[in-house]
C-alpha cells in the first residue's frame, strides 16, 4: 500500500499526483511539439481545474529542447506592464540561445541588446518581429506559454495595439516561428471585451476548455483511492459527487482527507464530516466561482437553464464543454450539486447579477447556509440582501444576531486579506473555522489582538 498522500491541494501537480487528463494532455503536448508550425491555443476553465498542471505535464522542457524548441513560460501576474512582459520573454529566449542551444549569430545578439534598452512601443514592435524572424531562419521555433492571461487587461493597459502585436506574432507561425498557449479562467472573448476596437484572438486561437474529470479520469481517481485500501460504495460515491461534482480541486481536497485518515488509522470519515471540516475552503472556492460567473455574465444564463427557461443551444453546448452544467441522478446542476444548493440557499440569483463590477462579497450576500450555523434558520429575500426569520429560531447563530455574525465574519476576512505574518493569518483562519462551528471566542480574541482596537465596538456587541 502507498504510504505517501498523493493528493496535493493548491499546487501544480505532477507524477503520481497528476491524475487522469490523458486526452487534453496529449492535445497540449502535440501542440507544444509542433511549435512554429501549428497555430496558437487557448486553455480556458474555471479556477482550480488544473489548467496549469496540464501545461506543466504536457510541456517538458527537456523534451522540447530535443526538438530544438525554445520554451518560455510567463506568469502574467508577475509582469507590471507590457514592456516588462516582452523583456521577460526575450530574456528567457536569450538565456536558452546562449546557454543551451549555443547559437552564434551576431544579428540575434544585436536584437537582444536593443530590446533590453528599448522603452518605446513602436521600436519594440519592429525589434520583436525581426528577432522572431531570425530565430525562425535559424530553425529555432519558440513555444510561449502565458499563464494567468486574465491579467492581460492590466498588463496590456487595455491598449488595442498591444493586443494586436501579440496576436500578429502568434498568428503566423510560418513567418515568426512563434506558437502561443494562453491559460486563463475567462474566455479570450470576455478578456478582449475590455479593449474595444482591437483585432480579436477569438477564432484565431483554438479554444480548448479544461473542465472537470471525464469518466475515465474518475475511474483512475477511484483506483488511486483503492491503492490505499479505500473502497467507496455507491452511496459514498454519490455523496462525493454531490460535494465535488467532477472538479479536480474539490476531489483532491476530499481525497487528501480520506487518505490522511487511512494513514493515521483513524475512523473512516463520512462525506458529511469531511464537508464540515472543509467548509471554509469550500466556501471560498464557491465565492471565487461565483465571482467568475458574474463577471463573465454566465450566471443569469445558468440560472435560466436550471429553471427550465429557454437558452440558446450553442450556449448550452459551451457550458457543457466548460463543465458548468451536469446531471446529478436526474437533477440538473451548475458547477457541482453542492454549489447549486449554495446558490439556492442564498436565493442569490437576482442579488449577485446586480452587484457592481461583478464582485461578490459577504456584505452584499450574507454568509449563511450550509457552512455557517444551521442553514434552515436563515434565508435571503429574493432581490435584495435582507434576512427573513424562518420559524421561531430566527436569524441567530450561537447567540449572535445575524447582523453581528455577518459583521464578525466580514472583519475576520478583512484581516485575512491584510498584511499579517503567515503564522498570524493561520490564527485568523482557525478563528473563521471555529466561527463556522458555532464557536465565537477565538474569533473575538483574534479581532481584539490584530485589530488594534478597531473592532472593539463589534466585540462588545457580540459578547
Amino acid at each position: 500500500m502507498i504510504r505517501k498522500n498523493v493528493f496535493q491541494v493548491g499546487n501544480i501537480v505532477s507524477g503520481e499526483s497528476f491524475i487522469g487528463r490523458r486526452d487534453i494532455l496529449e492535445v497540449v503536448r502535440e501542440r507544444a511539439l509542433s511549435a512554429g508550425e501549428m497555430g496558437s491555443m487557448s486553455l480556458v476553465g474555471l479556477t482550480r481545474t488544473g489548467k496549469s498542471s496540464v501545461v506543466f505535464n504536457a510541456c517538458d522542457p527537456a523534451v522540447l529542447r530535443e526538438f530544438g524548441i525554445i520554451y518560455v513560460l510567463i506568469d502574467l501576474n508577475e509582469e507590471v506592464d507590457y514592456i516588462s512582459f516582452w523583456k521577460s520573454v526575450v530574456s528567457e529566449i536569450h538565456d536558452q540561445v546562449y546557454n543551451i542551444f549555443r547559437l552564434e549569430d551576431r544579428r540575434l545578439y544585436g536584437f537582444f541588446e536593443q530590446i533590453e534598452q528599448c522603452v518605446r512601443y513602436e521600436k519594440l514592435k519592429t525589434l520583436l518581429k525581426n528577432l522572431f524572424k531570425q530565430l525562425k531562419a535559424l530553425h529555432r521555433p519558440v513555444l510561449l506559454v502565458i499563464d494567468e492571461f486574465d491579467g492581460a487587461t492590466k498588463v496590456f493597459e487595455r491598449n488595442k495595439h498591444y493586443f494586436e502585436l501579440l496576436r500578429t506574432l502568434t498568428s503566423y507561425p510560418m513567418t515568426y516561428g512563434l506558437t502561443a498557449i494562453v491559460v486563463s479562467r475567462r474566455s479570450l472573448h470576455v478578456i478582449e471585451e475590455c479593449t474595444p476596437g482591437n483585432s480579436t484572438f477569438h477564432g484565431i486561437y483554438e479554444a480548448k476548455p479544461i473542465s472537470g474529470f471525464l469518466d475515465d479520469d474518475m475511474v483512475i481517481y477511484y483506483t488511486v483511492l483503492e491503492s490505499y485500501d479505500i473502497f467507496l460504495d455507491d452511496e459514498q460515491k454519490k455523496l462525493l459527487q454531490f460535494y465535488c461534482g467532477r472538479l479536480p480541486y474539490l476531489l483532491s481536497l476530499f481525497g487528501s482527507h480520506l487518505v490522511e485518515a487511512k494513514l493515521k488509522c483513524d475512523e473512516f470519515p463520512s462525506m458529511e464530516f469531511i464537508s464540515n471540516k472543509l467548509s471554509y475552503a469550500i466556501h471560498r472556492y464557491h465565492e471565487d466561482v461565483l465571482n467568475q460567473l458574474v463577471h463573465d455574465q454566465h450566471l443569469d444564463l445558468l440560472i435560466n437553464l436550471l429553471e427550465g427557461k429557454a437558452v440558446a443551444s450553442e450556449i448550452i453546448e459551451m457550458f457543457k464543454e466548460m463543465g458548468l452544467v451536469g446531471d446529478y441522478y436526474g437533477t440538473p446542476y451548475t458547477v457541482t450539486p453542492h454549489f447549486t444548493a449554495y446558490l439556492q440557499k442564498r436565493r442569490a440569483f437576482p442579488t449577485v447579477a446586480s452587484v457592481d463590477d461583478g464582485v461578490y462579497t459577504p456584505s452584499q450576500i450574507p454568509v449563511t447556509g450550509p457552512y455557517f450555523g444551521r442553514a434552515d434558520h436563515v434565508t435571503v429575500v429574493s432581490g435584495n440582501a435582507n434576512h427573513s426569520a424562518i420559524g421561531t429560531a430566527g436569524a441567530v447563530h450561537m447567540g449572535l444576531t445575524e447582523p453581528a455574525y455577518t459583521e464578525l465574519f466580514k472583519h475576520l476576512e478583512s484581516l485575512l486579506n491584510g498584511r499579517l505574518e503567515p503564522s498570524d493569518k493561520a490564527q485568523v483562519e482557525e478563528a473563521m473555522i471555529d466561527l463556522q462551528q458555532n464557536k465565537k471566542d477565538k474569533a473575538i480574541n483574534v479581532l481584539s489582538r490584530f485589530g488594534g482596537g478597531t473592532y472593539s465596538p463589534l466585540t462588545q456587541m457580540v459578547n
